[in-house]
């Protein structure tokens, strides 16, 4: 399961037996994915602490170029002294391209804040990225980043 990228998948598996009788069978799974200290990133003047990300003011955390579907997904950043008017943006990488992404339905308090973003593209993107820029002179400390595949985005 490593392998595959976040979102729908579907499986198919095939058995023939030694008489040739074949039989197939596809099913789905949906993987999600829940991004800590292990898996984020920190840059200009962020950095790592006690399985936390610090982010003084313009502190960075960015990551984790993970393998996504198209689809539609609910990125949660959890944390303390966090603000919708730092600067976020996620985009995905296609074919070493950028493109940013909407992010729809934007909400939060100062220790969690959730935003939609859908890929539109048909294909799977090398690297989706879930950026966040302390734009502020309080400390903003981030614990995770979940990232939960929904079968549709809210409407704006």
């Amino acid at each position: 399961l490593q392998d595959l990228p976040l979102g729908k998948n579907e499986i198919s598996c095939v058995a023939t037996s030694s008489n040739g009788a074949t039989i197939s069978y596809t099913t789905s799974i949906t993987l999600n994915g829940d991004f800590d200290y292990n898996t984020l990133y920190s840059g200009q003047g962020g950095y790592k602490q006690n399985n936390l990300i610090i982010l003084p003011r313009n502190g960075v955390q960015y990551g984790p170029y993970y393998k996504t579907l198209k689809g539609c997904y609910k990125v949660e950043i959890n944390g303390s002294n966090l603000d919708l008017t730092d600067n976020l943006f996620s985009y995905e990488n296609i074919s070493g391209t950028n493109y940013h992404l909407n992010l729809l339905s934007k909400t939060g308090t100062s220790d969690k804040i959730i935003y939609y973003i859908n890929p539109d593209e048909d294909k799977i993107t090398s690297g989706l990225e879930f950026h966040y820029r302390n734009m502020r002179d309080i400390q903003a400390v981030i614990n995770n980043v979940t990232v939960t595949y929904q079968d549709s985005c809210p409407v704006e």
